[in-house]
């Protein structure tokens, strides 16, 4: 596929040069998904709090699970774990099941070297995020 396409629609040049893509994902019957790949740092974390934002409102009623794929994510700074707290946060108060899915190093770090990690649960692909009904899956092994 040429570059700049997704899914067979052309990128426009900002989507192209932008250090981060967010997408949210409707298509599951009981949950939303948010897609987050390149850069999250404090330039760029306004656009994954936004697509979070944007994930909430187009809820409809059965969908009470959220997750955050973060398996194209390939730096993430300090900004974006105050991000992923105040998402957690966010659907604890809207009381949604909010996981995060991917095994991004660049992710995993920062969570683990601060202790972040117990904060969320955590399943190694989206898929297994998505088929675990209860959460029981276990989670991204760490150390």
């Amino acid at each position: 596929m040429p570059p700049g396409f997704v899914a067979g629609k052309r990128k426009n040049m900002e989507e192209m040069l932008s250090p981060i893509s967010v997408e949210v994902d409707t298509g599951h019957p009981h949950a939303l998904v948010l897609r987050v790949s390149g850069e999250v740092d404090i330039s760029t974390v306004g656009t994954l709090t936004r697509g979070f934002t944007s994930m909430l409102s187009t809820r409809r009623p059965g969908q009470d699970l959220l997750i955050i794929d973060v398996s194209g994510v390939r730096f993430f700074g300090s900004s974006g774990l105050a991000a992923l707290v105040e998402c957690r946060h966010a659907a604890e108060k809207e009381a949604l099941e909010l996981r995060l899915s991917g095994t991004s190093s660049a992710v995993l770090r920062p969570l683990e070297g601060t202790g972040l990690i117990r904060c969320f649960d955590w399943f190694p692909t989206l898929d297994a995020a998505l088929e675990s009904p209860d959460g029981s899956q276990p989670r991204v092994r760490t150390s």
